[in-house]
């Protein structure tokens, strides 16, 4: 999927203030420069696009995960709803079509018929997926960003566009089972197209920010209170680290050490939820992560 690079002025937020409320404490608002950024040639409709930038209001303890896009933004989102939810029911998405359901896309939502105030609001604190990049992210909340070393998310993304059987990678005309015929390598798509690389405003398109531009404005926002900047590769290796990580983002989401559970209590929420974010326990579960 293309990322969602689409704002507007006039972002909906019950405060445009740092999520703790602390007037003194820089935002992404207060360290970067804004940039509004029209509607993209993705799966977005024009309409739901406007409603996410005209309707969608942010609330200082929501956490959007804003990432570029194959980044690990499905294994994120879905750790943060097993620790909101307390890893406790490994059935956790029964009643739900998709994890999108209780976990909004916003700029997307409108097209399926979700509401991105609503939607998901039975949990707290609220998340949302979000591709947008964060001079142009959502005021007044908390953000979760990713960083993936960019030879494997160019990797990522031609796959799943192979997947998809996006006709500029793959031949439309081959409706085979088997192998498609490619139309391109990945050389070819990471030199030859704007998904990696980005691409300048012109008349007949959208700015499009390249991975670097992205990863330049995390690197401007580590010391930024309200922005978790997290390694996608320390989810996936070693267990310590994918413990050390589960243990961070759940702190900074305000569900560990926040004195309503024990020590205990809250290592035994860490390990259930690093059981249940594992390869081998979400592959059974593709349906429910496919946008």
């Amino acid at each position: 999927m293309a990322n969602e690079e689409t704002e507007a002025p006039g972002q909906g937020s019950e405060s445009t203030s740092n999520p703790s409320n602390t007037s003194s404490a820089p935002t992404p608002r207060d360290l970067l420069e804004y940039i509004p950024i029209g509607h993209p040639d993705t799966m977005m409709s024009v309409e739901s696009v406007r409603r996410a930038v005209e309707e969608f209001v942010t609330k200082p303890t929501d956490i959007i995960v804003a990432t570029f896009a194959k980044s690990g933004t499905t294994l994120v989102i879905w750790i943060c709803h097993l620790l909101r939810t307390g890893a406790r029911d490994p059935d956790s998405l029964t009643g739900y079509d998709t994890l999108y359901d209780v976990v909004p896309w916003p700029t997307l939502s409108w097209d399926v018929g979700i509401d991105p105030n609503m939607a998901g609001s039975q949990f707290t604190p609220r998340v949302f997926k979000s591709h947008l990049r964060m001079a142009s992210i959502y005021p007044g909340c908390k953000y979760v960003v990713t960083v993936r070393d960019p030879a494997k998310v160019a990797l990522s993304f031609y796959n799943f566009f192979i997947a998809k059987r996006v006709p500029f990678v793959v031949d439309p005309n081959d409706d085979s089972e088997e192998e498609p015929k490619l139309l391109m390598d990945v050389s070819t798509f990471l030199v030859d197209t704007k998904f990696l690389k980005g691409c300048p405003k012109t008349e007949t398109t959208n700015l499009r920010a390249s991975v670097w531009e992205y990863y330049v404005e995390y690197h401007a926002l580590m010391e930024c209170p309200s922005v978790l900047v997290l390694v996608y590769e320390d989810f996936v290796g070693e267990e310590e680290r994918r413990l050390d990580n589960i243990r961070t983002l759940g702190k900074f989401m305000g569900i560990l050490n926040n004195g309503d559970s024990t020590d205990d209590d809250d290592e035994a929420l860490v390990a259930r939820t690093a059981s249940m974010s594992t390869k081998s326990y979400m592959a059974p579960l593709v349906s429910k992560f496919d946008e």
